[in-house]
């Protein structure tokens, strides 16, 4: 797989720039009446005033006529697709040096000396003038009837190569496309680029698909504009498209890192005395009910099940065990202001990445939750473990820190997520330790509130390194 930056895709993009034929036609014949204007003359001298007076009114003409369709080529170019009239041919680098070649002969041929070296270049002309005229014809038949698709993953990670697939379909009965190439518009954070791909030959009647990969170095949205497909084929002159309608959109969602014993002991911990004091209070409520068994020293009065007891004569209690999975709600406040780092928002939605994705492989029975703070609140919510690392990647892909955001909103998310729920809160905050005590009114059996520095970052976990490189390159 060949790999390019995205600004040598923008280089060779405007290199290899092109201009509607029909806009070259027109200042040809400008050109062609401004000549006519000056050779002319020589050969009517009784009406040099009229003949010069229409020729540079043609010239201005077809000048004008130039210059309002570049204006309005975009409008032009959607009425035309609109009704399937879309039959522009577009000059590309090699055609431009053929047509400078055409017009060096063409103003030989005019105003050369003699009569025989002037025939043989107008002769000249001819031909290559023919053969400009039958590329434009063969493109614009093998593009007729030629339709384009893409298909895209669902969710993206940042860092990670993925694969976007071009399939083309060639409708007609007769005449077989070759070198089809299919070019993608692509735009993520203010850049665009064209990464696509070649078909060699596309038979009639058949489909053909294939692939590029895609490299984001970071979370966002990329938006996927107009697919294109034209091919050059056979003299390279002329080039003419075939655009799909209207556009798609692809999440990259942040890339998970790696947490380090330093978490691990923080949160065991934490759970550790939040089943100690659950127990403390309520016994073993909270454990799953295993059966009935003997009494044994030690056991509390409140498991006594005195129907068993009654019936059998001897002391009775209901045995409970331990769950094996509990289940566990994740709260992330993105909260920016003058005492936060600008870096620090964007690690503390790495890390929630992080986890979210320990707790859904660790943990794959229970129903989790995240609560999303920033300019907007989001709470998702999951029992498969599949599901759940999707819509959080989802969600994590598209949330923006706040400055505004209240903690009451984030509180009362909380407390109608957590109504029916059995679990600890993990609170991920960016706000500074002024802001511990707003979190107590969190309705839940337990709640662990970590504000985010700099440094504690540093030892819980250990952010993925994709390459700081936006990346593009055909599959091989």
């Amino acid at each position: 797989m060949t790999r390019t930056r995205p600004e040598q895709i923008e280089m060779a993009r405007s290199e290899s720039s092109a201009i509607q034929l029909g806009t070259i036609v027109q200042l040809l014949s400008a050109l062609a009446c401004l000549l006519a204007a000056i050779v002319l003359p020589w050969y009517f001298p009784s009406d040099v005033a009229l003949v010069r007076g229409l020729m540079f009114a043609g010239a201005g003409f077809f000048v004008m006529l130039a210059i309002l369709s570049r204006i309005f080529r975009q409008r032009l170019a959607r009425l035309s697709e609109r009704w399937n009239l879309d039959n522009r041919v577009l000059v590309p680098r090699e055609g431009f040096v053929f047509l400078g070649v055409m017009m060096l002969l063409a103003v030989a041929a005019l105003t050369g000396g003699s009569p025989v070296t002037g025939n043989s270049l107008l002769l000249i002309f001819g031909l290559m003038a023919g053969s400009f005229v039958v590329n434009g014809w063969f493109v614009l038949a093998m593009k007729r009837q030629v339709t384009g698709s893409r298909s895209l993953p669902a969710v993206a990670r940042a860092g990670v190569p993925f694969s976007v697939w071009i399939t083309v379909t060639n409708s007609r009965r007769k005449l077989t496309t070759r070198l089809l190439q299919a070019e993608d518009d692509v735009e993520f954070d203010g850049v665009r680029f064209r990464p696509g791909v070649t078909f060699l030959r596309l038979e009639p009647g058949s489909e053909r698909v294939a692939a590029y990969r895609l490299q984001i170095p970071r979370r966002g949205r990329v938006i996927f504009h107009r697919l294109q497909a034209g091919t050059q084929f056979p003299l390279g002159l002329g080039r003419a498209l075939v655009h799909t309608a209207g556009s798609q959109e692809l999440l990259v969602a942040p890339c998970p890192g790696r947490l380090l014993p330093a978490w691990s002991q923080l949160v065991s911990r934490h759970g550790q005395e939040h089943s100690q004091r659950r127990l403390s209070q309520f016994g073993r409520e909270e454990d799953e009910f295993a059966g009935i068994r003997e009494y044994r020293g030690g056991d509390r009065l409140r498991q006594v099940h005195w129907l068993s007891t009654a019936r059998t004569g001897g002391l009775k209690v209901r045995d409970y065990r331990p769950q094996q999975k509990t289940s566990v709600s994740l709260i992330v406040d993105l909260h920016v202001g003058e005492e936060t780092a600008a870096e620090l928002p964007e690690q503390a939605i790495s890390l929630a990445a992080t986890v979210c994705s320990d707790v859904s492989d660790d943990q794959s029975g229970s129903d989790h939750c995240l609560i999303l703070g920033g300019t907007e609140v989001v709470a998702v919510s999951a029992a498969a473990a599949v599901d759940f690392r999707r819509l959080t990647g989802r969600a994590l892909a598209e949330c923006q820190p706040s400055a505004e955001l209240p903690v009451d909103r984030l509180l009362q998310q909380a407390a109608v997520v957590s109504a029916n729920r059995r679990s600890r809160w993990l609170v991920l905050t960016t706000r500074p330790q002024a802001w511990r005590g707003e979190w107590a009114g969190v309705s839940g059996p337990g709640i662990q509130i970590l504000h985010l520095t700099a440094s504690n970052l540093r030892a819980w976990f250990r952010a993925a390194e994709p390459s700081a490189e936006l990346l593009t390159g055909e599959s091989p």
